[in-house]
């Protein structure tokens, strides 16, 4: 297998409790030694639940305009510094919004990278409330511990402190800007705990933390206008999740009517169930990996002495540590999180996709859109929503993808292998 095989991604076959989920938390020294699975959003696409207007015609091609507060997120790098991703943004009654190339883009080329609108986590693993970098301390037993990532936070001030911590004292400031200027980081925590037993729960904290961004910064409506999501929505639990809304209306009463408040929170929790991603982010233990083969070379007698400590700690059962204890031991060190991207959520599905989603090893969360085929100017740009898809035209292939697709993205595909069966 060649490096680009073995950094190329499968889109993940689990969602996280209704988003879709990938994992940045992989580099080239990841024990994992595999790349990170992006899903897309379930963005208005020619798979749209909505039926199309009669006799509308396809919108003109709009071409994506220089980065702005609303598109800044989402760039190309050049020669000559970040540019606006060679993409252009179409609009069409039975499709939704969509992304078509602008220039020839050859297989392999980097499309676009974008940072996410807007993250929120529910994990209970120590992490940063604002960056999400995970806090946790080595485990115990650890070999060589100097070799583990920093863990040292700073506590909310509060004397009744809520728990929440930050890496740093910039990252606590950040984080009381996304909050109203009433409520502290405790009324915010206590909310969020209402959320924590319920199966969206993941959903609730991201709808929340999208209704007080709406709040807070009035500009937002624009970019929240332009994700998939209404109110009125037919979407399984909407309406029990937005039962939450009277647990947390008192503390921004100030701010906006109980009745328009309502009715936002719904469109928020709407926007995610149909937009949102799952990831996590880049595990403490990944990076002691890596300090070990820096420090001490590959398999050497310190690394493999080290790994088989830490493996003991987990389960004293097995004497090496494989693929499946690492993934266990990144399971209880990094973060599960869950986020909005606004270019990612105009791409539609294909069954064979010209593009897929990785990650890097990137700390923050921040995406790459690859080419996987050439792409033509003119040419709609697509991903998969589906782990190991091959696109196959078997009948008994199509059925599997097109049940798949429906009880997780209620829709059907109409792609063009699809409408061949």
């Amino acid at each position: 297998m060649s490096d680009s095989d073995s950094d190329s991604i499968d889109v993940c076959n689990a969602l996280l409790f209704g988003l879709t989920k990938f994992d940045l938390s992989n580099e080239p020294d990841d024990p994992n030694n595999n790349a990170p699975t992006p899903l897309p959003s379930t963005s208005p696409s020619s798979t749209s639940l909505l039926p199309p207007p009669p006799s509308i015609p396809l919108i003109p091609p709009t071409p994506l305009p220089l980065p702005s507060p609303t598109t800044s997120r989402a760039f190309t790098l050049t020669p000559s510094g970040p540019s606006p991703p060679p993409l252009t943004s179409l609009t069409s009654p039975s499709t939704g919004s969509f992304l078509t190339s602008s220039k020839l883009i050859k297989k392999g080329s980097i499309i676009f990278t974008e940072k996410s609108y807007l993250t929120s986590s529910s994990s209970e693993i120590k992490h940063c409330a604002q960056c999400y970098t995970s806090l946790e301390p080595s485990i115990p037993e650890v070999l060589y511990e100097e070799l583990w990532p920093d863990s040292d936070f700073v506590g909310c001030e509060s004397i009744s402190s809520c728990g929440i911590k930050f890496c740093n004292d910039s990252c606590s400031n950040k984080f009381r800007l996304r909050l109203p200027s009433t409520m502290s980081c405790c009324n915010y925590s206590e909310i969020k705990s209402n959320f924590k037993n319920h199966h969206q729960m993941n959903v609730l904290n991201l709808s929340f933390d999208l209704f007080l961004k709406k709040i807070v910064d009035e500009q937002d409506s624009t970019i929240i206008s332009q994700l998939c999501g209404e109110a009125d929505d037919n979407i399984k639990d909407l309406n029990s999740c937005s039962e939450f809304y009277d647990e947390f209306y008192e503390g921004v009463k100030e701010f906006i009517e109980e009745d328009k408040g309502f009715l936002l929170f719904k469109r928020c929790l709407a926007i995610v169930f149909r937009n949102g991603f799952g990831f996590c982010t880049k595990s403490p233990f990944s990076e002691y990996y890596s300090n070990l083969i820096r420090k001490f070379g590959r398999d050497s007698e310190e690394h493999v002495n080290a790994i088989k400590s830490v493996t003991r700690t987990i389960d004293s059962q097995r004497e090496l540590s494989e693929r499946g204890d690492q993934d266990v031991i990144d399971s209880k060190v990094r973060v599960e999180c869950n986020c909005l991207f606004t270019y990612l959520a105009k791409m539609n599905h294909s069954c064979t996709p010209n593009a897929e989603v990785r990650s890097g090893g990137f700390k923050d969360d921040v995406v790459d859109v690859f080419a996987v085929k050439d792409i033509k100017k003119g040419e709609e740009v697509t991903i998969s929503y589906i782990k190991g898809i091959k696109g196959g035209g078997e009948r008994r292939d199509w059925i599997k993808r097109r049940r798949e697709l429906e009880e997780r993205y209620c829709f059907v595909c109409r792609c063009e292998v699809c409408l061949k069966i």
